[in-house]
């Protein structure tokens, strides 16, 4: 920058130049600019002989830049301040070239400082310039994704426009579709009623040929049931006489019998007797079965002569120990009793409340081998009953018999029974009997070879009695 002979600063060369480079350079070359300036007005006051003149062309520079370039605070107030630091020395005219000098280094030294702000300034205006132009680049990258979410938006459009065609015609085609499936479940319809009332009739015609038949049917099973009953009677009836029948004959067996053993027809050796005692054992074998056969026929019609009286279970019990020891003869048991004495009494018939037990201890030995034998009679009192249960370690009742063998006749299918059945009434007979004193009886047994165990159940007789 060169000085005019008026006093002037010569700015073109600024002019120039700014307007040759580019806006991030210009800063830079202010700032340059400036810092010449000031050596330039430095120089300049050692020729203006007043302060005034100097100040008045500080001015009118910074009135042409500002003119010029606009309004840069930073720049100019730098530029301001250099005459009036100056022009406040009341000897600016007095001062001598040594103090001058001092003076313009410790000015620059704050020109140094402000050049220092000057550039972070600057920075940070390139900070916000760098900020800037990355915001202009989002921004144009979010242009370019609306403008594709936009041709995409169109495009939908244009598919949902040609979805909207497509199903109009669909529709049109579901309804014509539908009208036509009308008409023919509307046929159907009226074709089903027609079958309907049809069916209905064959229906009620094939009610009542069943009715008529079940009807049928329900004759003939009464006619059958009654028929049943007849022969059940008749068998009954056969039963009890044929009993009768074969009672009396045995009767005068026996007397003679006995008269022959005692010697009364003559005189008879003991190998005599010895066949005249099987010939009595069997003839009081017989003598039981047909027992047994008329006491079927009783509880059958309900007939059971019952003589009631008060009774103790271990008299009974022992009762009926002494009839089968007597009828085993020679085959040994092991028995074990355990009633207690202070048991209360039962109110029943006496002989026929042993011969209860008496049939239970007779299966309980006959189906016990004695050399491995354990019966077992126990009695308790349970509240208002008496408990007797006759237990042993015999051949045992398979579950599927353990309900059945309480029928008439029912013999179990087992090659461990052979030897010893009977005609299958003793069980009938004893259930009867304690059912008729209002008892209840039932057997439990885990199957086979391993015992069982029959359980009687009699009420303790009340107060009223």
């Amino acid at each position: 920058c060169k000085i005019k002979d008026d006093g002037t600063i010569n700015t073109e060369p600024i002019i120039k130049n700014l307007d040759r480079i580019s806006e991030e350079n210009r800063v830079q070359l202010l700032c340059s600019t400036f810092s010449i300036l000031n050596s330039k007005i430095m120089n300049l006051y050692g020729a203006v002989t007043s302060p005034e003149l100097a100040k008045k062309r500080l001015e009118e520079s910074y009135l042409f830049v500002k003119k010029q370039y606009g309004d840069l605070p930073v720049f100019f107030d730098i530029l301001r301040s250099l005459p009036a630091g100056i022009l406040k020395e009341e000897r600016f005219g007095l001062l001598s070239k040594e103090e001058l000098e001092v003076m313009v280094r410790v000015r620059t030294i704050e020109l140094e400082k402000a050049l220092e702000d000057v550039k972070k300034a600057k920075e940070r205006v390139e900070e916000l310039a760098k900020a800037e132009k990355e915001r202009a680049e989002e921004l144009k990258d979010a242009r370019d994704v609306t403008l594709s979410v936009l041709e995409d938006t169109d495009e939908a459009k244009r598919e949902l426009e040609k979805a909207k065609t497509e199903l109009e015609k669909a529709k049109t085609g579901l309804e014509e579709k539908v009208k036509e499936r009308s008409a023919e479940l509307e046929q159907t319809y009226q074709k089903l009623v027609k079958t309907e009332s049809a069916a209905a009739a064959a229906a009620a015609a094939a009610d009542k040929a069943r009715a008529e038949e079940a009807e049928k049917y329900t004759k003939e099973l009464k006619k059958a049931y009654e028929e049943l009953k007849t022969l059940d009677k008749m068998k009954s009836d056969f039963i009890s006489i044929a009993a009768h029948e074969l009672r009396t004959p045995l009767t005068p067996v026996r007397a003679y019998i006995e008269l022959i053993k005692a010697g009364k027809l003559g005189r008879t050796e003991w190998r005599q007797i010895e066949k005249l005692n099987i010939a009595e054992k069997n003839i009081d074998v017989l003598a039981k079965l047909i027992d047994d056969m008329l006491d079927v026929t009783r509880i059958e019609a309900g007939k059971l002569d019952m003589r009631k009286e008060v009774l103790s279970v271990g008299e009974i019990v022992d009762i009926a120990l002494d009839r089968v020891k007597l009828r085993m003869g020679e085959r040994r048991h092991r028995i074990g009793i355990h009633v207690p004495d202070d048991l209360p009494p039962i109110y029943g018939d006496k002989e026929l409340m042993v011969k209860v037990f008496d049939n239970l201890l007779s299966n309980a030995m006959k189906y016990t081998p004695a050399t491995t034998s354990k019966i077992m009679i126990e009695a308790k009192k349970e509240g208002k009953n008496i408990y007797v249960n006759v237990a042993d370690t015999g051949i045992g009742i398979p579950k599927k018999d353990l309900e059945k063998i309480f029928e008439r006749f029912y013999l179990i299918d087992s090659s461990l029974t052979r030897e010893h059945r009977g005609i299958g009434l003793g069980l009938a007979i004893t259930k009867g009997i304690v059912e008729a004193h209002n008892g209840k009886i039932w057997a439990e047994s885990k199957g086979l070879g391993k015992g069982s165990t029959f359980h009687v159940v009699l009420p303790v007789m009340g107060k009223e009695k």
